[in-house]
């Protein structure tokens, strides 16, 4: 006689509690820089900010641009330090015989806002001793207005801190806000380059921006520390015959103590 078989119910699966971790999942991942496409999980790169706190980073697009007087004085410096190499680019002037910005000038008007005549100065001077043989780009000019450095010049004053002047010195503070110091000091020489390009990169946006650099580190006052003070022959005698008493020692027991002070010879009766 054959033992019938228990019934077991059909599986219904929880499509509730399925779709509620589900949900739960999706709300948690990109909180943990993740995300999913095609049921791939990849991780999501981020871009730092230099500081959650720094509101010193300014809307460009809200400055006002440059002047005409200064449009016309770099285009006249430009040309003379360039010539036709410049007039091929942007034109020989930047004004219409109406006194209204050409289009180039128009542009390099509005790509310079913010910055004031000395810095544009700044630039001029930096493009003729950086000896240029092809005029900068507008984004070139404005870093170089705004005295950013070369990525090669931070690569080199970074194992040589003597070749680094304020100016470097302020952006390399900004750079450090970008990167990792931890994994830096653990990577190999080709990630800790990419490391460095990154932060860099950061770094030249955030300045581009204007951006506030770091100020320079206030150095600690050194606290000098005090000098030990020789006890007397008195008071070392009591420190040990006290130390006698808590160890239960008789004076007898501890007659190779010495609690003369070092370099003096003990005294024998």
């Amino acid at each position: 006689m054959q033992t019938p078989k228990p019934s077991v119910p059909p599986f219904k699966p929880r499509t509730q509690t399925f779709s509620a971790v589900g949900s739960a999942i999706d709300q948690s991942l990109p909180q943990a820089g993740l995300s999913v496409h095609d049921g791939q999980v990849t991780r999501v790169r981020k871009t730092p900010s230099a500081d959650p706190r720094d509101s010193n980073q300014r809307d460009v697009t809200k400055l006002s641009p440059l002047s005409n007087r200064t449009v016309r004085h770099l285009w006249s410096k430009m040309v003379s330090i360039y010539g036709h190499r410049w007039v091929t680019n942007f034109g020989d002037t930047a004004e219409h015989p109406d006194g209204s910005l050409t289009d180039a000038g128009a542009v390099w008007s509005f790509g310079l806002a913010g910055l004031d005549a000395k810095q544009v100065d700044v630039g001029i001077t930096s493009a003729l001793m950086g000896a240029y043989r092809w005029p900068p780009t507008l984004p070139e000019f404005r870093a170089l207005a705004l005295g950013i450095p070369t990525l090669a010049r931070v690569q080199l004053v970074i194992n040589k801190p003597d070749l680094q002047t304020d100016e470097i010195a302020a952006f390399c503070r900004l750079m450090w806000r970008f990167l990792d110091a931890h994994r830096l000091a653990r990577a190999d020489i080709a990630k800790a380059t990419r490391m460095i390009a990154d932060a860099y990169d950061y770094a030249l946006e955030y300045r581009m921006n204007l951006g506030e650099l770091p100020p320079a580190p206030v150095a600690a006052i050194t606290q000098q520390p005090e000098r030990p003070v020789r006890a007397s022959v008195e008071t070392a005698e009591a420190h040990a015959k006290r130390i006698r008493e808590l160890l239960g020692m008789h004076q007898e027991a501890d007659s190779a103590t010495d609690p003369s002070p070092a370099g003096e010879a003990p005294t024998h009766e």
